[in-house]
């Protein structure tokens, strides 16, 4: 790296702080404003709800936020990209399968999601189109109720779960039908929501005015999983030692 490029890329940072539409304050941090006023004011999107504080697997959320940006590759998207495919929906093999057919009006999908939502024991979250079912959701899942929590964490793996089947069917050749998939979705969303569950039951005061959260259940719990384990590790170590030290 030259000292050229250096004065270079601290003048063009000149330029750029010149064009500042705002002046800056000196009593708060200049990066942070400087940043602010350069990133671009685009607005938020409806399924930011989604993202946030979601408690299921990194991939599924990924694949949830590929969904709603419309970016997977779905058989209408690889035809428009030049691919020669088959047309049909590889669940249904009836429609071409779009994003919005393959989560939403697809008959495997519908069942599926039907029986997700009676056992999260939720009502009136199906729609006809994807906009207005992603819209629902959204709604539901806004604020810090646990069914809120609960509902986010499912939806990401009914997608992922979805989506995964999908490319199992085509490139493996495997076929699950909807029930064994609803319940691989159930256990994973027990796993993570019980302790939450259990949490809103349970008397949480510790001291005056102080309470845990029914989230923080889950940490306490995870924390003393880790704690026993170590405590049956350092007394198998000393029963081993005290052995080979009597022999």
């Amino acid at each position: 790296m030259s000292a050229r490029w250096m004065v270079r890329k601290i003048l063009e940072a000149r330029e750029i702080i010149n064009q500042l539409y705002m002046p800056l304050e000196d009593k708060k941090s200049i990066i942070k404003q400087i940043y602010f006023q350069l990133s671009p004011m685009l607005p938020k999107t409806t399924w930011r709800s989604l993202m946030c504080s979601n408690a299921a697997k990194p991939k599924a959320i990924i694949t949830m936020w590929l969904q709603c940006q419309g970016r997977l590759l779905t058989v209408d998207r690889l035809k428009k990209l030049g691919l020669s495919v088959n047309d049909s929906c590889v669940l249904c093999q009836t429609n071409l399968e779009t994003r919005n057919y393959l989560f939403i009006e697809c008959d495997y999908a519908k069942r599926l999601w039907r029986r997700l939502s009676q056992w999260a024991k939720v009502h009136n979250i199906s729609s006809s189109t994807w906009e207005q079912q992603l819209q629902i959701i959204c709604q539901h899942t806004k604020g810090k109720l646990t069914i809120a929590k609960l509902l986010k964490m499912m939806y990401a793996e009914y997608t992922h779960a979805l989506w995964k089947e999908r490319n199992q069917r085509i490139f493996q050749e495997t076929f699950r039908d909807h029930t064994s998939l609803a319940r691989e979705i159930v256990c994973i969303s027990q796993a993570a929501t019980f302790f939450i569950k259990q949490g809103v039951t349970l008397n949480r005061n510790i001291v005056h005015n102080f309470e845990i959260s029914p989230a923080s259940i889950f940490a306490l719990a995870a924390v003393g999983k880790e704690i026993s384990v170590l405590h049956l590790h350092l007394h198998l170590f000393f029963q081993i030692f005290f052995t080979i030290d009597s022999h």
